[in-house]
């Protein structure tokens, strides 16, 4: 019998003093992809197997620019996860949506 455990995170750790706001993981895409592409890679690297997506807060309800840049944000989410995902060299690496 084979026997699986697999690892993986559920959020994005609060990166600053502005995750007071509600939407921070939405405003982590829009002013620095950079650093949730960065957090991808730092969990994999510590041996994650699912990475999710960042897009909780991307919600239809909240403030106006998230909702105007919603399906773009959504996109970047996945792409940024993704991208990651298919870097990682050596094994399988699984991408959850997160809403």
């Amino acid at each position: 019998m084979r026997e699986w455990l697999l690892a993986f995170y559920a959020a994005i750790p609060t990166p600053s003093p502005d995750d007071r706001q509600p939407e921070w993981s939405a405003l982590a895409l829009i002013e620095s992809p950079e650093i949730v592409r960065r957090v991808h890679e730092e969990f994999i690297a510590a041996g994650a197997d699912i990475v999710t997506t960042n897009s909780y807060a991307l919600v239809p309800f909240g403030e106006e620019r998230f909702r105007l840049e919603g399906r773009r944000l959504i996109s970047l989410a996945g792409r940024l996860a993704r991208e990651v995902a298919d870097a990682s060299v050596g094994r399988k690496v699984l991408v959850a949506a997160d809403f």
